[in-house]
């Protein structure tokens, strides 16, 4: 074969091949330089990554600190409210307790109203019937004038009780004696509206029995013994007028 004829196959046969050749070293570089551009987005979508992490840490701390504080509050708010559940407790239980006291209260002054409205009603029909029973007491005071005018001078310190004699006005054979125990107020309580005298059960005194009152020769009011001791009786006085005019040492006599 002619050398001419070798070069032209030689060249046919490294025209391709170096076609290719070139065609691989382009393929490589195109290769190369994606493969640098996804490296570089990589690193770019790393680094974001990682700047995201670092901000989400720093808000996840945030965050733990805003729930503790929060817990924090919290458990303050349950002690105060466990606080103020055991004070309003408290309170309950003393309303409970004053409401039971009041309750009790109330039954007692309501015992005491109707025992004071029976009294009344006792009173108020003693008052009639002691109206009647004054009439000769004060004839005979009056018609012993003397007698009682020497009665009422005589100290109480010296008499604390006294016995007198008085006849009734009338004719010798209608004439009555009326025997009078006399005495003195000695104590007196004005809130519950009695008093104490010193005529006692030796001088007569019985519970139910009626005491008039004097200031000199003047009649002050009138009172009800419901007890009594030998040298002593509590008498009750309704009139508030009475228990504001009456005095310690104010005679007493027993009707």
């Amino acid at each position: 074969m002619a050398i001419s004829e070798k070069k032209s196959l030689l060249s046919s046969l490294l025209l391709p091949a170096l076609i290719l050749a070139v065609a691989g070293a382009g393929v490589c570089y195109w290769l190369y330089t994606e493969e640098s551009k996804a490296r570089q987005a990589l690193g770019s979508h790393v680094n974001q990554l990682q700047t995201e992490k670092a901000q989400l840490s720093v808000e996840l701390n945030k965050t733990k600190s805003d729930l503790t504080d929060v817990e924090s509050q919290l458990d303050k708010l349950t002690d105060q409210l466990n606080a103020a559940l055991t004070r309003q407790k408290e309170a309950e239980q003393e309303l409970q307790q004053k409401t039971g006291e009041m309750t009790q209260l109330q039954a007692v002054a309501e015992d005491r109203i109707a025992e004071l409205e029976s009294d009344l009603k006792m009173y108020a029909n003693f008052s009639r019937i002691l109206a009647a029973e004054l009439r000769p007491i004060k004839l005979a005071l009056l018609g012993e004038k003397a007698a009682a005018g020497s009665y009422l001078q005589e100290p109480d310190q010296k008499r604390p009780f006294s016995k007198v004699t008085f006849k009734t006005i009338g004719s010798e054979d209608e004439q009555t004696t009326i025997d009078i125990v006399s005495g003195k107020i000695t104590s007196i309580n004005k809130k519950y509206g009695f008093i104490v005298t010193n005529i006692g059960s030796v001088q007569g005194a019985a519970s139910g029995r009626t005491i008039e009152l004097y200031r000199k020769d003047e009649v002050l009011g009138v009172g009800l013994i419901e007890r009594t001791t030998d040298q002593s009786s509590v008498a009750a006085v309704v009139s508030e007028d009475v228990l504001r005019r009456i005095n310690p040492g104010d005679k007493v006599v027993l009707i």
